[in-house]
C-alpha cells in the first residue's frame, strides 16, 4: 500500500510539472506571437510614413524658410510609436538636380530614427 501511495504521489508531482511547463510554453508562444505582430504594425507604419508627403526626397514637404525645418519636423510624431520625436541633424543636400532640406529625426520614445525631406518655397 505504502508504494502505491509513493507512485501515486510520484505521478501527480508529475503530471503538475508537465502542465505548468506546458503553460509557460504557451505564454512563450504567445509573446512570439505578440512580438511579431507589433514588429509587422511598425514596418507597416514606417511604410505609410516613407509614402507619405517629407518621407522621401520624391515627395518632400514646402516650407517657406529653413528655420521652420526642425519646428515642423518636430511636430510630426514618430511613425511606429506615435510618440514625440527630436531633431538629430538638420541638413542641405542636392538630391537629383533639387536642393532640399533633410532633418534626421529619432523617436524620444522608442529610439526609432528616420530623415524628413523639405524643399524651400520658390526653389525649383
Amino acid at each position: 500500500m505504502g508504494r502505491l501511495l509513493l507512485f501515486a504521489l510520484v505521478g501527480g508531482a508529475l503530471v503538475s510539472l508537465v502542465w505548468h511547463l506546458a503553460a509557460a510554453a504557451r505564454r512563450r508562444a504567445q509573446g512570439r506571437r505578440e512580438a511579431q505582430a507589433a514588429a509587422e504594425e511598425a514596418w507597416r507604419r514606417e511604410a505609410e510614413a516613407r509614402a507619405a508627403p517629407g518621407g522621401d526626397p520624391s515627395r518632400p514637404l514646402e516650407v517657406s524658410s529653413p528655420a521652420v525645418v526642425e519646428p515642423r519636423a518636430e511636430g510630426l510624431p514618430c511613425p511606429v510609436c506615435g510618440g514625440e520625436v527630436r531633431v538629430d541633424e538638420h541638413l542641405a543636400r542636392l538630391v537629383d538636380g533639387q536642393r532640399l532640406r533633410v532633418a534626421r529625426v529619432s523617436c524620444r520614445r522608442c529610439a526609432h530614427t528616420r530623415e524628413i525631406f523639405f524643399r524651400l518655397t520658390g526653389q525649383g
